[in-house]
């Protein structure tokens, strides 16, 4: 997965995903520096958490201060994968029979100074 998104999953837990919320949720930014948090600042309150408990490849990137100004903390970091066929994402503690909710947010703004727009293929599933 490219970019900076915010993943939602109800009920999983990843590992020392102790700043879930009530609800279930636990809210992933990807990208956020190791050991970090973050609750978002709106009505919702909702609480992020870094990805590095949940992958182990990639880079961790942060966009430019300038753009940081207009945009949600969930998209200041992001992780790109420059190398490999295939980054995952391990979710643990997810049951069989369980629906669970997944949500991305991708956000293109050449952080690298390439101008060139990113290309990635996403597939959920086991395996």
């Amino acid at each position: 997965m490219g970019g900076s998104h915010p993943g939602l999953l109800p009920p999983a837990s990843a590992p020392d995903a102790g700043r879930k919320l009530a609800n279930g949720f636990i809210s992933i930014d990807c990208g956020l520096p190791e050991n970090t948090s973050y609750q978002e600042e709106t009505i919702s309150g909702i609480n992020y958490i870094s990805d590095t408990t949940v992958v182990d490849t990639g880079l961790s990137r942060c966009i430019s201060p300038e753009i940081k100004d207009t945009k949600k903390q969930y998209v200041w970091h992001l992780r790109s994968f420059p190398e490999g066929i295939r980054n995952c994402y391990t979710i643990n503690n997810i049951t069989g029979g369980n629906k669970y909710l997944i949500g991305a947010v991708f956000l293109y703004v050449n952080y690298d100074g390439e101008d060139k727009l990113p290309e990635f293929d996403l597939h959920l599933g086991a395996n």
